[in-house]
């Protein structure tokens, strides 16, 4: 008898659980049922078929023979979008959300299989594509939600059986079989053309690859926790662990292009990074950029550049989501007396305009000269008198620069 394991996805929780009307889901639904986890159905019907309302109302039945709540939506594909699997995949997952959200869910259960994972894997092989592990993971995060696949030890023969065995309702949808989609070609030759013997080789392999990954990992991991990387130690990385690396930190701030990222399209970031440019600003999408400058390298969400504006009225500490630093009561060292207060902090402006003796010098020019990255420029903060004269703008290059933030603690965030 198929069970889930309830160490690995505790009973004591509320969960929503997608349920097509396959055997696989049905199998699901009937096992959580039995097990008395707290669950809503979500049914997608996309449509596509003569059977299709015909297996949302099965659905619907069998929640209501049980007295579970059922959620559904009925749509309707567009032609203008080519790409019926992707798009079902968003409208699903979106749908899926929504109704996570309404009923404050702790999990959200799909019936991927044994199959399911092994087809994953050939396609993830065939994309060539950068992932964070190969074939389906047991547990994941998707639009906010925890994702969990607890049949991906069982075969779909095996989930076949128990609905059969067990009486429980089910459709089988025939397009599965028919190469309409990439999934599906590869689902076909597993059938036709694969082993047994093959095919348990195929389930070896993708272990050994997901070693593999484990081991590049152990570099990136320590990479990962940081919000900004000197270009020296990327370089230090094998070629795949550099694609990794990018992957990882795109992820981590957008993780709805974990399936999306080609190694091509990572390649050629690489490209533009390790080239010859001091300066390199590449648009990822949206607002998310990385740059790398003066042998740096971010990963900037242009929103965060700003305007601020802070006041001190005397002397004291000010610390800030950009900065922070104390002003001394005796700050002569910078010609700062009772009289410059209140002291005025903001963003540096390109044009603002320092004075050395009888140099005057545009904060563009010096912060081309002082190095100081792109990324951190529309932030960087400058301190003014009373009367919008600059006092003060933190630098770290000579000892003298250094000494004079040192005295004021000034940390730039």
């Amino acid at each position: 008898m198929i069970k889930i394991n309830e160490e690995e996805f505790p009973i004591n929780g509320k969960y929503i659980v997608g349920v097509s009307g396959g055997p696989d889901s049905m199998c699901l639904l009937s096992t959580l049922i039995n097990q008395k986890y707290d669950i809503v159905v979500c049914n997608v019907n996309y449509n596509t078929r003569d059977v299709s309302s015909m297996e949302q109302e099965m659905v619907g039945e069998y929640c209501k023979k049980y007295s579970i709540p059922f959620e559904t939506i009925s749509v309707s594909h567009s032609k203008k979008n080519k790409n019926f699997e992707g798009w079902a995949r968003e409208v699903r997952y979106n749908f899926f959300s929504e109704v996570y959200k309404k009923y404050h869910a702790d999990g959200l259960f799909i019936a991927h299989h044994k199959n399911d994972d092994l087809e994953t894997y050939i396609l993830q092989k065939n994309r060539n594509n950068i992932v964070r592990r190969w074939g389906l993971s047991l547990k994941t995060r998707i639009l906010g939600m925890n994702v969990y696949r607890p049949f991906l030890a069982y075969s779909k023969v095996e989930l076949v059986n128990e609905c059969d065995i067990n009486s429980i309702p089910y459709s089988i949808d025939i397009t599965n079989l028919k190469p309409v989609c990439e999934r599906n070609k590869v689902r076909i030759d597993l059938i036709d053309k694969y082993s047994k013997e093959q095919i348990d080789e195929l389930f070896l392999q993708k272990d050994r690859d997901n070693e593999k990954l484990l081991k590049q990992m152990e570099k990136i991991i320590p990479l990962r926790k940081k919000n900004e990387w000197e270009v020296k130690e990327i370089e230090n990385l094998s070629e795949i662990e550099r694609i990794r690396f990018i992957y990882e930190i795109i992820v981590a701030k957008i993780p709805y292009l974990a399936n999306k990222l080609s190694r091509k399209r990572i390649e050629e970031y690489l490209k533009l990074l390790f080239s010859n440019k001091v300066n390199v600003c590449i648009k990822i999408i949206d607002n998310y950029e990385i740059w790398k400058s003066f042998g740096y390298i971010k990963f900037v969400i242009v929103d965060d550049n700003k305007e601020y504006l802070y006041t001190l009225e005397k002397p004291g500490k000010l610390d800030t989501k950009y900065f922070s630093f104390e002003m001394p009561e005796d700050a002569l060292f910078l010609k700062i007396t009772n009289e410059s207060y209140p002291l005025i902090i903001r963003n540096v402006r390109m044009n603002d305009v320092v004075s050395f003796g009888n140099v005057k010098k545009k904060m563009n020019r010096i912060m081309i000269d002082e190095k100081i990255p792109l990324f951190k420029r529309k932030n960087y903060p400058i301190i003014l008198d009373k009367n919008q004269n600059v006092k003060y703008f933190p630098l770290y290059k000579s000892d003298k620069q250094k000494n004079i933030a040192n005295k004021l603690k000034f940390v730039i965030k």
